[in-house]
């Protein structure tokens, strides 16, 4: 559904790609499902994040499935995926996407993940109830310390207060650190991008 990154190592390529079982996903998102609390909670909707490993040399593909960790069993079902664009085409740790339905069963329960591909059990996530959180987008903080060394812009609609608002998130230790309230409600938004020293 969507590619993530790539970079080459050695003779390899590494692939990463958010993908479903079945295109049948995308046919699930019409608006008559979508009101239908039976019918939206029924469907598949978890991504799984893949790497394909494909070796120029020996002319092979390798496909290697990404799991979840201890702490975040859902991490490799992200989708609508968001890395550290100083990494694209690099060797890199950090995937931030969206998670739906992370107790399997209600499709608006949805968390935004960060997928450590480079350590096992170092994945973590943010989530609210009642909270509805759009695709995110990385801003690299000045510094650049580390990969992870900056902040998710995200979307998020307060399911309470039926309001939206720009969430800043710590990319290091998941946590709102600010927002901005929006003068109006934002439905779910997909691929937004953030370009610095645009004015």
């Amino acid at each position: 559904m969507h590619h993530v990154n790539a970079f080459e190592s050695g003779s390899e390529i590494i692939v990463d790609i958010s993908s479903y079982p079945s295109p049948s996903f995308v046919k699930n998102l019409e608006v008559s499902i979508l009101k239908d609390p039976i019918k939206r909670n029924l469907f598949d909707a978890h991504a799984y994040l893949r790497r394909y490993i494909i070796n120029l040399s020996k002319e092979s593909i390798i496909f290697e499935p990404i799991q979840g960790s201890k702490t975040v069993p859902f991490s490799h079902n992200l989708d609508l995926s968001t890395i550290n664009e100083n990494y694209r085409y690099k060797e890199y740790c950090f995937v931030y996407g969206v998670v739906l339905k992370i107790d399997n069963v209600t499709l608006s329960r949805e968390a935004i993940v960060k997928k450590d591909l480079c350590r096992d059990d170092n994945d973590k996530y943010w989530y609210v109830e009642n909270y509805y959180a759009s695709e995110a987008v990385f801003v690299p903080s000045p510094t650049k310390k580390t990969e992870d060394d900056g902040y998710l812009l995200v979307p998020i609609l307060d399911g309470y207060q039926k309001k939206s608002y720009i969430a800043i998130i710590d990319a290091v230790s998941m946590e709102i650190i600010n927002k901005a309230d929006l003068p109006t409600y934002v439905p779910f938004n997909l691929h937004g991008r953030f370009f610095d020293g645009v004015l």
